[in-house]
């Protein structure tokens, strides 16, 4: 993906916050970046998730995230979970 990237344009975004409809709690995006994609005047969004255990619906937090924070950007995000 790195050749796709312009290095001079990326921007770390605050954590986004999230609260869990099912249990009532919050949640937060680990890492979330705003990069540009090179010779182009568009960007996208990387989507980082740390998960140190095995956690019950992480693919379903996972695509709630991507949908909250496409509806809030209106970019493309890419999501990577680092297992």
């Amino acid at each position: 993906m790195g050749e796709y990237l312009d290095r001079s344009e990326i921007t770390f975004l605050p954590q986004e916050y999230f609260t869990d409809n099912k249990t009532g709690g919050r949640r937060t995006v680990d890492i979330l970046v705003k990069v540009k994609f090179r010779g182009e005047d568009t960007c996208f969004l990387i989507h980082v998730e740390n998960l140190s255990y095995d956690q019950e619906e992480f693919d379903r937090r996972l695509f709630l995230y991507f949908a909250i924070l496409y509806k809030e950007y209106r970019l493309k995000i890419y999501p990577i979970a680092v297992l």
